[in-house]
């Protein structure tokens, strides 16, 4: 019984140290962002066709926004969450529906930014 117990607890572990290193690449690519010779508030990091891989913009450092360029994709893209005043209630960027959206999936052209307006740099 005990050496169940045992096996069970190094099996999970395992598996925990396993998806931690196997899946953490995608924060692992935003992180040099946090370098502040790298990013500063108000830019703009920009998401083509592997946008899906994005975790979330809680991963971006303060005052950093993920903005889409056009790609091959098709469908619609996540909107951003309002940043209204409570005066509208509760947490007003958790009910409020972000412009463009739709129920059929139709791509939406005013979430794309042109990438005439984005700066490239080389993060490593």
């Amino acid at each position: 019984m005990h050496q169940n117990i045992s096996n069970t607890l190094r099996c999970s572990v395992d598996l925990f140290l396993g998806h931690m290193s196997a899946y953490s690449a995608p924060l692992k690519v935003y992180k040099p962002l946090f370098d502040p010779a790298v990013a500063h508030p108000g830019d703009t990091v920009c998401l083509g066709k592997e946008w899906y891989r994005f975790p979330s913009s809680f991963n971006l450092p303060q005052g950093v926004r993920a903005k889409f360029i056009k790609s091959e994709f098709s469908g619609l893209l996540p909107g951003e969450f309002s940043e209204a005043d409570a005066a509208l209630g509760m947490f007003p960027g958790t009910w409020l529906v972000p412009s463009g959206m739709n129920d059929e999936n139709l791509e939406d052209p005013s979430k794309y930014v042109g990438e005439a307006g984005m700066h490239k740099h080389d993060v490593y």
